[in-house]
C-alpha cells in the first residue's frame, strides 16, 4: 500500500525560486518540529526526468490542502500556470478543499486578472486577490530594499501561514506527519 503523501504546493515561475528559497528555509524546521512525516513542499522542480511533467503537475495538486503561490509578474507570464495550476486551486478553494496563501514577491497587475472557473456545475468569475494575502500586494517582498526587512516580512508571512494551516492540519487527524520540508535539495 502506498503512504499518501500531503503536499503543500508551491506555484511559482522559475525566475522567483529565491522567494521560494527564504521561505522554506524559514518554514520547513518548524514543520518538522511538529513532529510528522507525510506532508512537505512540492514545486516542479521536483520532477523526475523522464517523468510525464503534466500528470506529475496534476497529482502534486490532487494531494495538496494548500497553495502557497509566489505572486509576480513572472508568474503572470507563465501560461501553464495561470490557465492551469491557479484555476484549479480557485476551483478546489471555492470548495474548500485547499487553502490559498498568496505571498507577493513582485509588482505586478494580478488584481487585475479574472479566473473563470466551474464549481458544482456553476460558472464564477475570481480574483486571486479576493483572497487574504500572506503579506498586501500593494507592498510585495521586492519593495523593501532592505534584506532584513524583507526577511521580517517573509517571517511574518510564514508565521500567518502556519496559523491558518493549523486547523487543516488536526483535521487530517493521525494524518501525516509534518517531516522536513524540502524543496529541490532546499532546507536539507
Amino acid at each position: 500500500m502506498v503512504t499518501r503523501v500531503t503536499v503543500i504546493f508551491i506555484c511559482h515561475a522559475s525566475r522567483d525560486e529565491e522567494y521560494v528559497r527564504d521561505f522554506v528555509h524559514h518554514v520547513g524546521p518548524v514543520l518538522q518540529s511538529l513532529g510528522s512525516a507525510g506532508l512537505r513542499f512540492w514545486e516542479d522542480s521536483m520532477i523526475f526526468a523522464g517523468s510525464v511533467w503534466n500528470k506529475e503537475i496534476q497529482n502534486a495538486i490532487s494531494n495538496s490542502i494548500a497553495a502557497l503561490i509566489i505572486v509576480s509578474d513572472n508568474l503572470m507570464n507563465s501560461s501553464y500556470a495561470m490557465t492551469n495550476e491557479l484555476p484549479r486551486f480557485l476551483e478546489e478553494a471555492e470548495q474548500h478543499k485547499v487553502d490559498i496563501f498568496c505571498l507577493y514577491a513582485r509588482e505586478c497587475l494580478i488584481d487585475e486578472m479574472i479566473f473563470r472557473i466551474c464549481v458544482n456545475g456553476i460558472q464564477k468569475e475570481v480574483k486571486l486577490t479576493d483572497y487574504q494575502g500572506l503579506n498586501s500586494p500593494n507592498t510585495p517582498l521586492e519593495s523593501f530594499h532592505f534584506r532584513r526587512k524583507q526577511k521580517h516580512e517573509l517571517i511574518q508571512a510564514a508565521r500567518k501561514m502556519l496559523a491558518a494551516l493549523k486547523p487543516r492540519l488536526n483535521s487530517l487527524g493521525s494524518a501525516p506527519s509534518l517531516a522536513r520540508a524540502t524543496v529541490s535539495g532546499i532546507g536539507r
